[in-house]
């Protein structure tokens, strides 16, 4: 049984390996200025009701709840400053530090007269529950219109509804739920425009409203979110994610026996996707949180070829600021540890053996990552199988990934034979990324040959050809490297500085 201090499973708790994670939860969601309204708050609506589902299923875990908010962890008795009971509560601390940013306030002067600074920062990651009374000073103090008291309120009171128990819940309990989905989806968007809010209500209320979808229906709205992926910024593909997320996690609840496992596989590949959008957006924690939530769904489908494609995808990924790459390698490590000796090769084990020769350049092991290459290139000779969205082609990811090693150990040829390879491909089967991305890894490939000047204007070049919707955090990521690897006397000349200009101080995107 698991109380409810315990980390909230999610999805991935669903099959019998374990994929919770471990230790305090960390709410990472940045200042929501300019972004649109759902960006970091309804990821962890989403994530709360796939967890929800796992805790009702017959197909999951179940936990044990306290019948009173008094009674459970987090609400002790008399305390003024409580412990976060959920996700939830994590949203509320997101949109108390982004109208704190908006009102331009530090943490100590916010918190002046209504708690030690300490105090908001807990209660801003979601550590804490603060005191409706201090809400409603700092609501005052934000100019935020009522509107943080509003959500505090509705988030306490979905919280006293979910106290009940493991009962099912009442046609009318059922009906609140879902108002109180669409409240905290559109609450903690208050501060955007009527126009978004009313856009996410309508979404929301068509999902609610719309019967179940066919499987083959699914499987077509992946393909959709893919291409969206590539032809559009990271910010607008988000929100139809989410929505699609939610839907399929209202489904599971309701689907036949013989629809759950396909419905799984669905949803670790949705979740995926949002796990890479959420990485172009600069939201390392979100990202990984939904990785997880992948793997998970992945498992229990008990398709093991799709988990290994997970695990690629989210080591792909973690070179662009998610991970270390030590830390990424060991994770690599371990998953192709998993997939033992396959006797074919396979999307997942393909990218993951790509992704580890990438990572083994990046630490300056050139011998083995050229091993590694070699072995990725043997794989592909063999016939890697294509799949979508994570080995799409027979030539675009092998070349791809070996144009970014060997412009990492600086050899100019083959980096210079391989990009070449990728931009012959038909424009639909390169996302808007991989052009940009490859040029910079070009300019890298220069500096690393000594040509600092040179490299730091082709990355120049590169990165300004994007309009600033498409600048996202891989793109960028992949900018900072052409720097790190300027020799430090060399940081200060003026084409370096020029480049180094052009970065944004922070992994948030230009919208």
């Amino acid at each position: 049984m698991r109380s409810r201090s315990s980390p909230a499973p999610y999805s991935h708790a669903l099959g019998r390996t374990s994929f919770a994670a471990k230790g305090t939860r960390r709410a990472t969601a940045r200042s929501l200025d300019g972004f649109p309204h759902f960006l970091a708050r309804l990821d962890r609506t989403v994530q709360y009701w796939l967890w929800r589902w796992t805790r009702t299923s017959p197909f999951a875990w179940r936990a044990e709840l306290s019948t009173t908010p008094q009674e459970r962890p987090g609400h002790e008795q008399g305390t003024t400053m409580t412990k976060a009971p959920g996700p939830e509560w994590e949203h509320f601390g997101a949109t108390l530090r982004a109208y704190r940013n908006a009102a331009k306030l530090t943490l100590r002067e916010a918190a002046q007269g209504v708690t030690e600074f300490s105090g908001l920062g807990k209660w801003e990651r979601g550590v804490h529950i603060p005191p409706i009374e201090s809400v409603a000073v700092l609501d005052r103090k934000f100019g935020a219109d009522g509107r943080l008291v509003e959500l505090y309120t509705s988030i306490a009171k979905g919280d006293r509804l979910r106290s009940v128990g493991e009962k099912p819940l009442s046609e009318e309990e059922e009906m609140e739920r879902r108002r109180l989905l669409l409240l905290a989806a559109t609450g903690l968007g208050l501060a955007a425009t009527p126009g978004t809010r009313a856009e996410a209500t309508r979404e929301l209320l068509d999902m609610t409203l719309q019967p179940p979808r066919a499987l083959e229906d699914w499987h077509i709205a992946c393909t959709d979110h893919l291409h969206a992926i590539r032809t559009r910024p990271a910010v607008q593909v988000h929100d139809d994610l989410l929505t699609d997320l939610v839907a399929i996690q209202q489904q599971m609840t309701t689907a036949p026996a013989a629809e759950v496992m396909e419905l799984q596989r669905v949803t670790a590949t949705l979740s995926a996707y949002h796990a890479g959008v959420l990485t172009r957006l600069g939201e390392v924690g979100s990202a990984l949180r939904w990785y997880r939530t992948a793997r998970g769904a992945a498992e229990v489908s008990g398709d093991m070829g799709l988990w290994l494609q997970i695990a690629g995808n989210e080591a792909n990924f973690s070179l662009f600021g998610l991970r270390d790459p030590a830390t990424n390698l060991r994770v690599i490590d371990n998953a192709l540890k998993r997939a033992g000796d396959a006797p074919t090769p396979s999307a997942g084990l393909a990218l993951l053996t790509g992704v580890q020769s990438i990572t083994l350049a990046l630490l300056g092991r050139k011998e083995e990552a050229r091993t590694a290459v070699h072995r990725l290139l043997d794989m592909s000779e063999r016939g890697v199988p294509t799949v979508e969205g994570i080995w799409d082609t027979a030539e675009h990811p092998l070349n791809y990934m070996c144009a970014q090693v060997y412009s990492c150990i600086g050899d100019f040829a083959r980096a210079e034979e391989m990009r070449q390879r990728v931009l012959a491909q038909p424009g639909g089967s390169v996302g808007y990324h991989v052009p940009v991305n490859l040029a910079l890894h070009a300019a890298l490939c220069t500096v690393v040959n000594g040509g600092v000047d040179e490299g730091a204007r082709e990355a120049s070049e590169a990165f300004a050809s994007l309009p600033g919707s498409y600048r996202n955090v891989m793109i960028t990521e992949t900018g900072r490297r052409v720097l790190r690897a300027v020799p430090i006397d060399q940081k200060n000349q003026g084409a370096v500085r020029e480049f180094r200009a052009l970065l944004p101080h922070d992994h948030q995107p230009s919208v």
